[in-house]
């Protein structure tokens, strides 16, 4: 029989760690836990989380368990507003609440001492991600695997990062977006750039990168530019706000008239 341990009612927050991979007992959550922390275990889709959890972190976590009724996805506590899945293993289908305003799946973890690794989670709940949440913020898929299906973004997101096999096409961009990170093998056109956008990076997978295409023209906002190993288009008129420009490209030729460049061989 499974051990049920009921938590103090009082209880905020819970960062729950272990040295090696355990099963996670099944949990009477306090209605008063607003963040949650888990690192290496094993939890089950079934475990209902209390409706007043705002953050969830999973580090070197699998989750497993039966879909739940809803279209076949896992549902996660309306009110949550961040959640970062790192090093983790998830098969399924994620619902992503209404609330929801960040997602990274790749980072630091957070519970690790300085110095650490990033991890990526290994990741499948995002493929088929159709509808994101309306006010969400930050959408970073870093650590999924493949995805096949990029929603239209709502109108406050301002931070998206792809992972480095995505090479679709990317539908329009929202206004308020200030970074966008592309995987190396994206080669799609990108049409025009937000007004707001201060970060176009594209950055290498496997040591690679297939972004060629010829830029629109730069927002006067930009401060970094990271291109990759492919890209020898000839640059327009570069932003005075222009901080950082690496061309990870040997073979581009073309003047970038006074603007300090990095190059990488």
């Amino acid at each position: 029989m499974a051990t049920v341990v009921q938590l103090p009612a009082a209880l905020e927050r819970i960062n729950f760690e272990s040295s090696e991979p355990s099963c996670l007992p099944i949990l009477l959550w306090p209605n008063s836990l607003w963040d949650l922390s888990l690192r290496h275990c094993t939890i089950w889709a079934q475990y209902h989380l209390p409706a007043s959890l705002e953050s969830l972190t999973l580090v070197g976590a699998v989750v497993e368990g039966e879909f739940q009724s809803g279209g076949g996805a896992v549902g996660l506590p309306e009110g949550l507003e961040t959640l970062t899945l790192l090093d983790c293993t998830v098969e399924f289908q994620l619902h992503l609440p209404s609330t929801l305003r960040r997602v990274v799946t790749f980072g630091d973890d957070p519970m690790a001492e300085p110095g650490a690794p990033a991890h990526n989670a290994t990741c499948n709940a995002f493929v088929h991600l159709h509808s994101p949440p309306p006010r969400l913020v930050e959408l970073d898929l870093r650590g999924c695997g493949d995805m096949f299906v990029l929603p239209a973004f709502p109108a406050s997101l301002e931070v998206l990062k792809l992972p480095g096999r995505y090479s679709a096409p990317i539908a329009a961009l929202p206004a308020s977006l200030q970074q966008l990170w592309l995987g190396g093998r994206f080669n799609s056109a990108l049409g025009p750039l937000p007004r707001q956008l201060r970060q176009l990076h594209v950055v290498a997978y496997e040591g690679k990168t297939s972004f060629n295409k010829r830029l629109a023209a730069l927002p006067d906002s930009l401060q970094e530019l990271l291109l990759g190993t492919a890209f020898t288009q000839r640059l327009g008129k570069l932003p005075a706000a222009l901080r950082r420009l690496h061309i990870d490209c040997p073979q581009y030729t073309h003047s970038l008239g006074r603007c300090p460049v990095s190059w990488s061989s």
